[in-house]
C-alpha cells in the first residue's frame, strides 16, 4: 500500500438493481463523504476476484481527489454476491462501514435481466429463458464471449438468495453493517437517509438533489442489443469512427455508453413479468423470506405486499 494513499472506508456492497446507484449519487453530495464522481468508475470491484480493477495503484487513483472527508467510499455490487469479497474487505479494513441494499428478489431479478439485455450482456430473449439457463451457466467459465458480464449477474434467481450473502458480512463486520430495504428508500427517502446518517455518525444533510439512476428501458430486440455490445469489442476501428464522425468517444465515457444504449432501446418500460413466472419465483423464495426475517431480523411485509399486489392485479 502506498504511503499517504487515501483509502476507502465505506462500501456500498449491493445488491445490484436495488437502488445502489441512486444511493451512491446521494451520498456523494454529503460534505463528510467522498464518492468518485465518474459514474463509470463507481464500481471498481477491486475486492472481487471475479471482475473489476486488479491493480492497486489504479484502484487508489479513484480516490485521489478526496479531501478530509470522514468517509471515502465506492459502490461495487459484486461485493455482495462474490463469496470472497467480505474477507478481502475485512483484511483491507476491519473497521470499514458496509452498506447493503436489498430489494424484493423477484422484482430485482427481473430488473437485473432488463438491465443486462438493454446493455447487451444477455442474449436470452425472455426472462424465462434466462432463468432456465441459470443451472447450465453455473458450471461455465464466465465471462466468455456469449456471457461477457460478471458471473453472478447471470444468476438471476440465486443472486437473490440474500441470507447467506448478508450473513458473510455480519459475521465479519458486525455492527458496522447497515442493511436497508430498497422499498423503504423509495417510499420514505428522508427517513431512510436519517437512519443512514445515524449509522455513519454524521450530521443530516437535507440539501440533496435526487436523481433516478439506471432506469429500466425497453429493448428493441435482445439480439440487436447483444450484437451491439459485441461490436464495441472492435475498440480501435469503431471508436475512431465514432469520434471522427460524431465527436463522441465510444469507450470509457458516459456519453459513449448512452449513445449505444439509445440505439437499441426505447423510453418505454419493459413489459411486466408473466404471472406464472412470478408465482413460481414467489414459491421458490418462500423459505428465503423466512430465513431473512428470522435470522437477519428484517421485516419483509413490504415485499409480501408487492407480491400480493402483483398477483391480484394480474
Amino acid at each position: 500500500m502506498e504511503k499517504n494513499a487515501k483509502l476507502p472506508n465505506l462500501f456500498i456492497c449491493g445488491a445490484a438493481k436495488a437502488g445502489t446507484s441512486s444511493l451512491w449519487y446521494l451520498l456523494g453530495q454529503h460534505p463528510d463523504i467522498f464518492m468518485p464522481e465518474d459514474e463509470l468508475v463507481k464500481e471498481p470491484c477491486y475486492f472481487s476476484n471475479l471482475v473489476g480493477i486488479t491493480d492497486e495503484k489504479e484502484y487508489l487513483k479513484i480516490f485521489a481527489n478526496a479531501d478530509n472527508q470522514k468517509y471515502i467510499g465506492e459502490a461495487s455490487t459484486a461485493y455482495l454476491t462474490d463469496p470472497g469479497s467480505p474477507q478481502r474487505l475485512y483484511d483491507f479494513n476491519p473497521n470499514a462501514k458496509i452498506i447493503i441494499m436489498l430489494r424484493n428478489p423477484i422484482q430485482r431479478a427481473y430488473s437485473l435481466y432488463n438491465w443486462m439485455t438493454q446493455d447487451g450482456y444477455e442474449y436470452a430473449r425472455t426472462f424465462e429463458e434466462a432463468l432456465a439457463k441459470e443451472t447450465q451457466r453455473q458450471n461455465k467459465k464466465i465471462p466468455n464471449f456469449f456471457e461477457p458480464q460478471y458471473y453472478y449477474n447471470y444468476m438471476y434467481f440465486s443472486s437473490g438468495l440474500y441470507h447467506e450473502q448478508v450473513s458473510r458480512y455480519l459475521e465479519l463486520f458486525g455492527h458496522n453493517v447497515f442493511i436497508g430495504l430498497f422499498e423503504d428508500f423509495i417510499k420514505e427517502p428522508r427517513e431512510f437517509l436519517n437512519n443512514l446518517w445515524q449509522f455513519l455518525e454524521i450530521s443530516p444533510c437535507d440539501d440533496l438533489q435526487e436523481e433516478a439512476k439506471n432506469p429500466s428501458r425497453k429493448v428493441v430486440h435482445t439480439y440487436i442489443s447483444f450484437a451491439m455490445r459485441r461490436i464495441t469489442k472492435f475498440k480501435d476501428s469503431v471508436s475512431r469512427y465514432l469520434d471522427r464522425n460524431y465527436q463522441i468517444k465510444l469507450y470509457n465515457t458516459k456519453e459513449g455508453r448512452d449513445f449505444l444504449l439509445n440505439l437499441v432501446t426505447t423510453q418505454q418500460k419493459p413489459k411486466p413479468i408473466k404471472l406464472d413466472t412470478y408465482k413460481r419465483l414467489r414459491e421458490k423464495y418462500k423459505d428465503e423470506y423466512e430465513k431473512i426475517e428470522s435470522n437477519l431480523k428484517l421485516n419483509l411485509d413490504a415485499w409480501r405486499k408487492i407480491d400480493e399486489k402483483f398477483i391480484h392485479r394480474n
